[in-house]
C-alpha cells in the first residue's frame, strides 16, 4: 500500500510543475558581498540666503544608499546605484552655494572615491539611476539578465537600510519579482527602508534585472524597481558616455 501511495505521488509530482518549482526554490543563493558598496553623498551647505526665514544651516550632511559594482565595460570599475542617492535635486533654493561628493565603502571597509558617470531621476522614462566610477576598485563580471524577468521569479537585493553594514557582511533580502507597473518601473517584494535605495535586484544565479528606488511607506514590502528595460537602456547610455570620456 505504501508503494502504491507513493508511486502515484511520484507521477503527479511529473506532471505537476509546482512540486519542481519547491524544489529549485531550495537552491542556495551566493550573495556577491565582495562586490556590494554603501554609497555616501556628502553635502556640505557652505551659504545660505539669510532673507528667507526657513531652517538652513551651513555644515555637511550625509545620505546614504546602497550599490553594486557590475559589468558595463573591460577594464573598467563601475557601480550602479538609484539615481536620487547621486542628485541633489530638489534642495531648497535658499541654499546657495554648497558642494557634493559621492564616496563608497566596500566590503574590506575601505572607502573610495567616486565620480559620477551618468545620472537620472526620470522617473516616467529613464527611471531613477546612477552610475559611478570607480577607478581604486577592481571590476566585476556581475551582468544583467539576458531575458525579460518573469513574474513568480526569486529575487534577492543586498541593501543597507537605514545605514546598517558590516564589512563584509551585509544585509540579504528575498522577496518576489511581481512584474511591471509601467514600461520603465516594476514591482518586487524584496523589503526596504531609508539607505537601501540603490540596491540591484538579481536571480538566483546572480543576475541583475533592475533597482530599488522606492517602497511603500505603509507597508515596505512592496517596493518598486526600475524595468528591467529601462536599466538596460542606462547601461548602453552609461557604455557610450565611458568610451567618449575614455577612462
Amino acid at each position: 500500500m505504501k508503494k502504491n501511495t507513493a508511486f502515484i505521488l511520484l507521477i503527479l509530482c511529473f506532471f505537476n510543475s509546482s512540486c519542481i518549482a519547491a524544489s529549485s526554490n531550495n537552491k542556495n543563493f551566493n550573495p556577491p558581498n565582495k562586490q556590494f558598496v554603501k554609497v555616501y553623498n556628502e553635502l556640505t551647505i557652505l551659504k545660505c540666503d539669510e532673507k528667507v526665514k526657513k531652517p538652513c544651516v551651513p555644515g555637511t550632511f550625509i545620505k546614504t544608499g546602497s550599490g553594486l559594482n557590475i559589468f558595463i565595460k573591460k577594464g573598467v570599475t563601475t557601480v550602479i546605484t538609484a539615481g536620487h542617492v547621486c542628485s541633489n535635486s530638489g534642495l531648497p533654493k535658499h541654499i546657495k552655494n554648497f558642494t557634493s561628493v559621492v564616496k563608497v565603502m566596500d566590503y574590506k571597509g575601505h572607502v573610495h572615491q567616486a565620480h559620477i558617470i551618468e545620472s537620472t531621476t526620470d522617473h516616467a522614462s529613464e527611471g531613477d539611476l546612477c552610475s559611478l566610477y570607480i577607478p581604486t576598485m577592481d571590476p566585476s563580471n556581475i551582468r544583467m539578465l539576458e531575458k525579460d524577468p518573469e513574474p513568480g521569479m526569486t529575487v534577492y537585493a543586498l541593501a543597507a537600510p537605514l545605514g546598517v553594514y558590516h564589512p563584509p557582511t551585509v544585509p540579504i533580502f528575498r522577496g518576489i519579482y511581481s512584474g511591471l507597473v509601467d514600461a520603465s518601473t516594476a514591482m518586487t517584494t524584496v523589503p526596504g527602508a531609508g539607505g537601501a535605495s540603490g540596491a540591484a535586484i538579481l536571480t538566483e544565479d546572480g543576475k541583475v534585472i533592475g533597482i530599488l528606488y522606492a517602497v511603500k511607506q505603509n507597508f515596505q514590502n512592496i517596493s518598486l524597481i526600475s524595468s528591467y528595460k529601462t536599466t538596460k537602456a542606462f547601461i548602453r547610455k552609461t557604455r557610450k558616455k565611458i568610451s567618449k570620456l575614455n577612462f
